[in-house]
This record gives structure tokens, C-alpha cells and sequence, in this order.
């Protein structure tokens, strides 16, 4: 025996050892192999194997052999039909265990022909066939290298290497396969080399998901640090438009361009609350929503951001709209819908139709239910029935990795089912795709005033304003003041604290933001509590963060305000804590 070389197969390892030659008389000769496994349960198994012999009177030498196996008649015993001879029996014995072992084996030569395998690896015949023709349909030996085949390396080397190859499926899909290639050493010389091979294809799959999802991960992350800074000067641009609004006079033309300016922060700051929630930094706050004013300002956006050949149609039939959603949620299902759709039409172009409508179902022995129906479709090339039954499927994209991660209608289906409804799917070849979605309808909301700034000074009190932003302690300075406050602004913790203990009873509320660089605005309340128990505090945040509500009043926080702050909701929480301090 000359040389043994290990070969991963799974859970066990299959050991080989070279073979050799042995005379078995009147000028026969047999090729034998050992293998053996150590099984993950333990305990050790080997056989023998002989897989070729030579008939007397035309004896073939080992290296007039092509490969591993060679196919005689074995040796006739008196007594025993040449089907039950040792030899034979033991050769389909071990032939039959090779055929069944959990992974395929392929021996090739130095000149990648595939000289014998364990079964029917390839999809048909095979044998003397080169792998790379076989594996991936190519005239030219695969790339080598860490990153590519690994076969030639072993023939230089004399040692195993493992690798993961493409292959291509007898369906035409690319799959994976974890190959170890091990030395197959015949008479010292080094002719051949075993591949154990073993399909990777879904774990690679996953593998794949898994960083993808990673990199979402960190973009969340990346995008709700963006998020929080950039609410602060959204919050800062918001309040002194505010100002300038009610302080500007009379000229419509200012007027006019300060109350654009603020439709345009608004705006700013709706689409600060998409990246908060697509950071899963923010949770969906539903609401009893008209949803046809959201769909139309959507289809507004698209048709300036689509492609020009895409067009996008809308039909607001629906008498009722109201559910009970987030203005966001109902966004995301619009544009990722059209998103998805415009494409899915990038070669062609084509029409994108959004549709409302009512929507009344009778279920038997049951009260009539009212929905709204949402439709987006377009006369797209549609789909494969086998793609249909897969498209809400996190990361599956028919699109390369250029076109998006493919999360854009799992999110679809995960926010249609967060709010209690159902979306189907129509499409085939040439025949365009029709997502079709029905959320049930609620009461509406009766009607709210809008708060307005007040005319003029309201409320008396001393204030300490903490936030890391400069310009927006200053811009709260200014508002406070202007509406009869005395104001103390800090841009840090240390500090915020050190002007309150010189005088504790001076302060009357604090307002403070949570996410400070040293520390957070729910610590600072807690240590103020400490000295002044009854003193109210309201916090600010860009993130709805999970503080419990006993935390928050066991630290004295009286209200939490989500930015950018409006300045009227902020007067409106100052006045009543103020007023709720004098009666206390």
C-alpha cells in the first residue's frame, strides 16, 4: 500500500489508499482499493476493494489501464455460477457502495478527463468527457487559482485542496458544489485525482441571504444616524420658517413662499420617518387614515421620479378610504407596487394603472365586510406561474444585483398583513402583472383642529433647553423667549447639570434631547430628579425608542416629543406643564 489521503464526504471522512497490483494466479491480476470511514457516531469500518481483473493469456500491466476501472471476466471457480465468484461479488459489492455514499465521486486525469465516477453525475454519459464541459458547458478549463478550480494544484502539489465550483443543473440553473480534491497515487506516480463533490447550492443560497441581510443591517444603522441629524436641522429650518410665517406681515408673496418652504420641511420630514422605519428605528404608528390623498401624492412623486417611458395612470373610484394605517405603510406599497412594475418594463415600456375602489364582501353566516381594494397594474411581459408563487419571498429577485436586494415586495406582503389585509397576484407571459389588495375599512376620525402659533405671549416660567445642536438650542431660545419664557440653552450634559445645581429652584421645566453625545436625556432626567423630585421633563427624540412608561415617569419624564417639533405642539406642551407646575 502506498499512500492513504483523506476525503470529506458530509458527516464522516472516506479515507483511500492507493492501489496496487496483485497477482491471483494462472496470470490474473486484480486492481485494489481500501476505503474506510470514520462515522460521526464513531467506530471505524474498511473494506477491500477490487474493482478490475485481467483474463489469463491477455494480462494487461497497470499502466496499459485507462483509469480506475476496468471491465473483464473474473476467474470461474468449479462449483460456482461466475456471478456468485469472490472476486465478482466483492467487485459489485463495493461498486454498489460507491454508487450510494451521500456525495459524488468523479476520478480525473491530468488532462480533466473524467476517467470514472460513483453514478450518474452530469446527466448522462460521461466518462472520458472533461469535467469543465461536463460541469459548466465550457470548451476551456476553468479558471484556477483560491477563487476557482483548485484540480491542477493538486497534481503540482501532491496534497489536497478544496474549493466550491458553479456547476450548471441538467435544468440549465447555476448551482454550487463543495469540492475536495484528493491525490490518487498509482506505482509512486501521481495520475490521477478524486473529487468528492457535494451540492452547496441552497446553503450558498443562504449564505448569501444572510449577508445581504448584514449589509441592510448596517445601511439601517447608517441611515438612522443620518436620520437623527438631520431631523435637528429639519427641526431648526421648520421652526424659523414657523417664526418668519407669523412674523413676516402682510405681503402674500411672503407668505406665499414661507408657506412653501414649510409644505416642503413637511415633506422633508415624512420622508425622515420612511428612513427611520426602514432602519427599524422607528415603529409604524397607525392611524384612521384617508388613504386617497396619500395614493394621489404618491402618483404625483412617480411620475416625475419613473422612467419617461413608463406612464402611470390613477382611478380614485373608492367613496370610502379611510383605514387604520400609517401614512408610510400605504407609501411603501405604492412605490414599491410601481417601483416593481416600471422594472419589469425597462425594455419596452408600458402603462402603470393605480387604482381605488369599494369593495363588499359577503362571507356566508356572516356580516357584509367593507374593504378597500388597492390595485396596481401594468401591461408589462408578466411572469412564469413557477415566479408568481415565489415573488413575496425575502431576497428572491428575478432582477440582477444591480436592481435592488430583492426585500421590495416581501415588505409589500409583511405591511399588507401588519394591517389585517390580503394582496393577490395575477400574471402570465405577455399579459402584464396585477397585484390586488384589499384592506378593511374603519370609521373616519372626526375632525381635528389643526393647533396654531399663539398671537402672543401665553405663559411665564424658566426653562433649560439641553441639545447638542447649537443652532437649535438657539432657534428654541428664540421661540420660547419670544413667547414670554426665560431661557437657559446647554450643548452638554456636564454643563446643563452644572447650571442647575447653582440654583435648582430657578427651573421650572427642562427640556432635553435623548440622544446626547456623552450620555442621553433620560440619564440627565434621573439625576435632576435627584435634586429636584417634582420637576417636569419633556424629552426629544428622532427615535421612537422602547422606554417603558414606568421608566420614563420614574426619571420625571412628563412627554416625549418626536422631531422635528412643530413650533405650536411645542408651545402647546410648555403651556400646560407650565400651568400644571404653578398648580402643583
Amino acid at each position: 500500500m502506498k499512500k492513504a489521503f483523506p476525503v470529506l464526504l458530509g458527516g464522516f471522512v472516506l479515507a483511500a489508499a492507493a492501489g496496487r497490483w496483485a497477482a491471483l494466479g494462472q496470470g490474473w491480476f486484480s486492481r485494489e482499493w481500501l476505503l474506510a470511514w470514520d462515522l460521526a457516531a464513531g467506530g471505524l469500518f474498511a473494506a477491500g476493494v477490487w474493482l478490475a481483473a485481467a483474463r489469463p493469456g491477455k494480462t494487461r500491466k497497470p499502466d496499459e489501464t485507462s483509469g480506475g476501472e476496468v471491465q473483464v471476466q473474473a476467474p470461474r471457480k468449479e462449483g460456482l455460477p461466475p456471478e456468485e465468484t469472490p472476486l465478482r461479488k466483492n467487485e459489485s459489492y463495493y461498486r454498489s457502495l460507491l454508487k450510494n455514499l451521500p456525495s459524488q465521486i468523479a476520478v480525473i486525469d491530468r488532462n480533466y478527463r473524467i476517467v470514472d465516477v460513483n453514478n450518474d453525475i452530469g446527466g448522462g454519459r460521461i466518462l472520458g468527457a472533461k469535467c469543465h464541459q461536463v460541469f459548466l458547458g465550457r470548451e476551456e478549463p476553468c479558471p484556477a487559482g483560491n477563487d476557482g478550480c483548485r484540480l491542477q494544484e493538486v497534481f503540482v502539489s501532491g496534497s489536497p485542496r478544496a474549493c466550491r465550483h458553479a456547476y450548471i443543473k441538467p435544468d440549465g440553473a447555476k448551482g454550487w458544489l463543495e469540492v475536495l480534491f484528493s491525490p490518487l497515487w498509482q506505482d509512486g506516480r501521481l495520475l490521477h485525482v478524486i473529487a468528492a463533490m457535494r451540492d452547496v447550492t441552497q446553503e450558498v443560497a443562504l449564505e448569501r441571504q444572510v449577508v445581504q441581510t448584514s449589509k441592510m443591517e448596517a445601511v439601517g444603522t447608517l441611515a438612522g444616524g443620518i436620520a437623527h441629524e438631520f431631523n435637528n436641522l429639519l427641526m431648526t429650518v421648520m421652526m424659523n420658517t414657523e417664526y418668519a410665517l407669523a412674523k413676516g406681515g402682510a405681503d402674500p408673496k411672503i407668505k406665499e413662499s414661507l408657506s412653501l418652504s414649510l409644505r416642503a420641511c413637511h415633506r422633508a420630514r415624512d420622508l425622515v420617518e420612511q428612513i427611520l422605519t426602514f432602519s427599524r428605528k422607528q415603529d409604524q404608528e397607525l392611524q384612521v387614515l384617508s388613504v386617497k390623498p396619500v395614493v394621489k401624492e404618491c402618483v404625483k412623486m412617480l411620475r416625475v421620479t419613473l422612467p419617461p417611458f413608463v406612464e402611470i395612470a390613477e382611478h380614485m373610484d373608492a367613496e370610502a378610504d379611510t383605514v387604520l394605517a400609517s401614512p408610510t405603510q400605504v407609501r411603501e406599497l405604492v412605490v414599491n407596487l410601481c417601483t416593481n412594475a416600471a422594472q419589469a418594463m425597462q425594455e419596452k415600456g408600458g402603462t402603470i394603472t393605480v387604482s381605488l375602489s369599494d369593495e363588499h364582501i359577503c362571507p356566508p353566516d356572516a356580516e357584509e365586510e367593507h374593504h378597500l381594494r388597492l390595485v396596481v397594474a401594468d401591461d408589462g411581459p408578466g411572469m412564469d406561474p413557477d415566479l408568481v408563487d415565489r415573488i413575496f419571498e425575502p431576497f428572491f429577485t428575478t432582477k440582477g444585483p444591480s436592481r435592488g436586494p430583492g426585500m421590495g415586495l416581501a415588505v409589500v406582503h409583511g405591511i399588507v398583513e401588519a394591517l389585517g389585509g390580503t394582496i393577490g397576484v395575477k400574471s402570465a407571459p405577455g399579459q402584464g402583472t396585477v397585484f390586488d389588495i384589499l384592506l378593511p375599512l374603519v370609521q373616519p376620525a372626526p375632525a381635528r383642529e389643526e393647533k396654531q402659533m399663539p398671537a402672543g405671549p401665553a405663559a411665564t416660567g424658566s426653562i433649560l433647553v439641553v441639545d447638542d445642536e447649537t443652532i437649535l438650542v438657539d432657534t428654541l431660545k428664540r421661540a420660547l423667549t419670544d413667547y414670554g419664557c426665560r431661557v437657559v440653552g446647554a450643548t452638554r450634559i456636564d454643563e446643563a447639570m452644572a447650571a442647575f445645581e447653582q440654583d435648582p429652584d430657578a427651573f421650572d421645566l427642562v427640556i432635553a434631547d435623548q440622544v446626547m453625545p456623552e450620555s442621553s436625556g433620560l440619564s440627565l432626567a434621573r439625576k435632576l430628579k435627584g435634586l429636584r423630585p417634582e420637576l417636569p421633563v419633556v424629552l426629544c427624540t428622532g427615535f421612537s425608542q422602547e422606554i417603558s412608561r414606568e421608566e420614563l415617569a420614574s426619571a420625571g419624564v412628563r412627554k416625549v416629543l418626536k422631531k422635528p417639533v412643530v413650533t405650536a405642539q411645542l408651545l402647546d406642551v410648555v403651556t400646560r406643564l407650565l400651568k400644571d407646575a404653578k398648580h402643583a
